[in-house]
């Protein structure tokens, strides 16, 4: 992700955090436009993260108040720490503080009741000097535009840093799939319900139809079976018959295996004597049979007869 694009993200993410800020808390987010009060800005030390960090800020804060008994206001801006400091306790943000950002270089602004005299630099303000009257200025002042608050501690964002926060999140997200789940599975078990006594509704309402109708589909079956049935064996008994006849009239035999499937015959028999071609003709010639072969079998005198049935 290019540098632009994270500025982008960055700066949607601050202006939705404000929205939700403003509206949890508006009594925060008011200025206080009435407070002299001192600035100061200082960078951050290299190296400094995390909680070190806040205790810096906080360390610097109290190091950089003249007054005894003061009272401040800082922000952990992106490259230092401002901090507004004041005799008095603050009657809400600096006005300085809730001003949008100003682009680089020195600015001369007007706010409801003081003039000041700026210097911006990469987004954050670096001076700002409160000036009594406008012929200090020597330049014509610029309102303060509020719509975009640069340094406001958004306590949304405070609040979502915490660990307890996302502890409670997780919670509640656990509790509602959990309930969602519950709901679910009562919606779906009384569904359940509802089509079991509905079943049962419809075979009281049926009674002996019903009955009937299993009935007439069990024959419906049965008959079903009877046709493949003779489909499959209706003519094996006259097909081994055809070739018994034929092989009986070349003397003694034994059978000794019979096979049949899809209207094919497999004899496996013992014969002392047989004149093989004959056998094949005469069983091609039969009104009965479609195609016939035989071959010797695996020891001698075994012969096996294959024969397809029209």
């Amino acid at each position: 992700m290019s540098f632009a694009a994270k500025e982008n993200l960055a700066g949607i993410w601050q202006r939705l955090s404000q929205r939700v800020s403003l509206w949890l808390w508006p009594e925060q987010q008011e200025a206080d436009c009435s407070s002299r009060c001192y600035y100061c800005y200082k960078p951050y030390p290299i190296g400094l993260k995390g909680d070190a960090l806040q205790q810096w800020a906080a360390l610097q804060a109290q190091r950089l108040n003249p007054y005894h008994n003061g009272h401040s206001y800082s922000y952990l801006a992106k490259s230092g720490v401002a901090i507004w400091v004041s005799p008095s306790p603050f009657q809400g943000i600096p006005e300085t503080a809730c001003q949008q950002a100003m682009p680089d270089g020195t600015h001369v602004l007007h706010g409801n009741e003081q003039l000041y005299k700026q210097r911006w630099l990469n987004g954050s303000m670096v001076e700002c000097l409160s000036i009594a009257s406008q012929q200090e200025l020597g330049a014509s002042p610029t309102a303060i535009n509020t719509q975009a608050p640069w340094a406001i501690n958004h306590p949304f964002e405070q609040l979502i840093a915490k660990p307890v926060f996302w502890a409670l999140t997780c919670s509640v997200v656990a509790f509602i799939c959990l309930l969602w789940l519950a709901v679910g599975y009562t919606a779906l078990s009384f569904q359940s319900i509802l089509a079991n006594e509905r079943s049962a509704q419809i075979e009281l309402e049926l009674g002996d139809k019903l009955t009937q109708q299993m009935e007439l589909q069990s024959q419906q079956s049965a008959i079903a079976g009877l046709s493949r049935w003779r489909m499959e064996y209706g003519v094996f008994p006259e097909a081994f018959a055809v070739v018994a006849s034929i092989i009986n009239q070349q003397g003694d035999w034994v059978v000794d295996v019979v096979q049949w499937q899809n209207k094919r015959l497999s004899i496996e028999f013992k014969a002392n004597s047989l004149d093989i071609t004959q056998v094949v003709s005469n069983l091609e010639n039969s009104s009965v049979i479609a195609n016939a072969s035989i071959r010797p079998g695996s020891t001698s005198g075994v012969w096996i007869v294959e024969v397809g049935v029209k």
